[in-house]
């Protein structure tokens, strides 16, 4: 505080003390405020902070999360379509020899029944 101020409220005696007193405990008090809101803006930075870094991580593992599945869910289709190509072969090979049975039945019945035709002229 301004010296001259103290100087001029002591002349007013009690009344001027007890006006100096009250100024210097609401300059204490307002030090002592603004001490504690900053303490407790440094802890709320520190909070947001390591919030900060528990977002990150937790970013970073569902990234991981999402890619592993991804990457599964790649290799199990590429397996699929391996699998579903491998039986279409089978079942092109499958046909084809029921085809070529069916063919040999329908050329040996042909023969039994020019055979069964000659026999009966």
């Amino acid at each position: 505080m301004d010296l001259e101020l103290l100087e001029t409220l002591t002349e007013y005696g009690v009344l001027g003390l007890w006006t100096v007193s009250l100024l210097w405990r609401d300059v204490s008090l307002s030090k002592r405020l603004n001490e504690q809101q900053e303490k407790f803006q440094q802890q709320l930075d520190k909070i947001d902070s390591r919030a900060d870094e528990k977002e990150h991580a937790l970013r970073d593992r569902y990234d991981q999360v999402i890619a592993n599945y991804a990457e599964q869910r790649e290799k199990l289709t590429t397996e699929i379509i391996s699998r579903l190509e491998r039986i279409e072969d089978v079942s092109k090979d499958s046909a084809d020899k029921v085809n070529e049975g069916l063919q040999a039945m329908r050329e040996r019945y042909a023969e039994e029944r020019a055979l069964a035709r000659l026999k009966n002229q």
